[in-house]
């Protein structure tokens, strides 16, 4: 997904989104003609979640994003 710009988490949305069991640590401002209701996406080597993407303008979303962390097995 071609990237317009990383923006700070807000801590209002931080708050909110962890009272519902998320972390966000990453926000995306990309094309909406780049957005097809992707779950995930790999920024910088690294694998997101998308929380929720958030309309900005008919052109434009923000993807509230947080870091996937990998499943550990017991051997």
């Amino acid at each position: 997904i071609p990237i317009i710009k990383v923006e700070d988490v807000y801590a209002n949305e931080y708050y909110e989104a962890n009272q519902a069991g998320y972390q966000p640590t990453l926000r995306l401002r990309i094309s909406a003609l780049n957005y097809s209701n992707e779950e995930e996406l790999i920024y910088m080597g690294t694998i997101y979640t998308i929380i929720r993407p958030q309309e900005i303008t008919a052109d434009e979303l923000v993807l509230v994003c947080e870091r996937k962390i990998k499943n550990v097995k017991n051997n």
